[in-house]
């Protein structure tokens, strides 16, 4: 039993430093591979920028709620679907919009956007609708600073000032945060996979999971405008949370593992949904195309 508990609490340990590590990294990397005017550029229709934000921050929150009281899920759970929920701007969404042969220049520029807001719009909500949390609105707005404003500016800076370095970095970091996600995926699997059973059998949290992820890509896709490829950027863009932020704020800030596990799992289950739905966009596009070609 000591040593079981021995070698939980050491791959914890491992999994909240690969959590740092991995959000830390996959920012700072997201700073190092865009520059302003490519940020801004897709930026220039308002209207599919508002929408993106009424989809990422009043829609899918919206969303979470109903799922959470429809569901019943413990408070741990509820906190932890609700702060998934709440962040936006994954740079996995650039990978998934590729895939799917989207628009990736429109992705990137709403991923700076939707992390940005997440910034200042998580401490201000999550106080509201869960009012007697364990942590401060300060320390909620001080990790968000600290995970994503300061490495997310650095980034950038380093791009502006010094591209070629950024160039020459940006490879080294990917491998950094593809590594670290690697780790924490295996740490968090070993230290909590009794819990993600006890998730499973004793609650409705994965099917809450499978109709969030679904809901929030439909949420997003069906608020784009007629393009195609704008549709599946923003319906990646809505449906692909923050899961490095999330998970950052969860391990930070709340001393109960049920609200990081409820995170950890609903995040595999839709990274596993939304690459799969992804490919199967991009091969369809990619067979229509060709048969296209062939009838010119």
């Amino acid at each position: 039993m000591v040593e079981t508990e021995a070698f939980t609490s050491l791959f914890q340990t491992t999994g909240y430093i690969a959590t740092l590590v991995f959000v830390l990294a996959s920012t700072f990397s997201a700073g190092l591979s865009l520059t302003v005017r490519q940020i801004l550029d897709p930026l220039h229709n308002i209207k599919l920028v508002l929408l993106a934000l009424l989809a990422n921050f009043i829609l899918v929150p919206a969303l979470a709620l109903v799922l959470l009281y429809v569901f019943s899920l413990p408070r741990p759970l509820a906190i932890g679907l609700f702060i998934l929920g709440t962040v936006a701007g994954s740079p996995f969404v650039l990978k998934l919009t590729q895939a799917a042969r989207g628009d990736v220049a429109l992705a990137s520029g709403l991923m700076i956007l939707l992390m940005v807001v997440t910034t200042f719009y998580l401490p201000v909500v999550l106080p509201i609708f869960f009012p007697r949390i364990e942590t401060s609105d300060w320390d909620l707005i001080r990790s968000m600073a600290e995970i994503i404003l300061i490495p997310l500016a650095l980034g950038l800076l380093v791009r502006a000032r010094y591209g070629e370095l950024a160039e020459e970095m940006r490879p080294f970091i990917g491998e950094v945060s593809s590594l670290a996600f690697l780790v924490l995926i295996i740490s968090y699997i070993l230290a909590y996979l009794p819990a993600m059973m006890r998730i499973i059998t004793e609650t409705y949290a994965l099917f809450a999971g499978i109709i969030f992820t679904i809901g929030s890509y439909a949420l997003g896709y069906f608020l784009g405008d007629p393009d195609r490829s704008h549709r599946r950027a923003l319906g990646f863009g809505t449906a692909q949370r923050n899961i490095s932020v999330a998970l950052a704020i969860a391990s930070l800030n709340f001393r109960d593992p049920y609200v990081t596990i409820m995170i950890f799992f609903i995040s595999i289950v839709a990274v596993i949904l939304l690459m799969v739905f992804a490919q199967e966009i991009g091969y369809h596009h990619k067979k229509g195309e060709k048969a296209t070609w062939d009838e010119e």
